[in-house]
């Protein structure tokens, strides 16, 4: 069973001694030009998700502005 990581794999072996899984470690050397394209691939993506997690702050930062001003407003009509 593998488990690719950004320049490493994991292999789980069977350690026959103890029956438990032991975990061994290969490097794999990847060029510049394999990141470059990699991040690349990732940058419309992270983006997109800025984009979308600004635009959840200015919901938040607005509907949270509307809640205290009514409390400031009831407050002001009971006074």
């Amino acid at each position: 069973m593998n488990f690719c990581g950004k320049s490493e794999i994991f292999d789980f072996v069977d350690a026959p001694t103890s029956g438990r899984l032991g975990l061994s470690e290969t490097k794999i050397e990847e060029s510049s030009d394999v990141y470059d394209a990699k991040i690349s691939q990732l940058l419309p993506f992270l983006s997109e998700l800025f984009a979308r997690i600004q635009l959840l702050i200015t919901h938040l930062h607005e509907s949270s502005s509307f809640y205290i001003l009514s409390i400031f407003l009831r407050k002001g009509h009971q006074v």
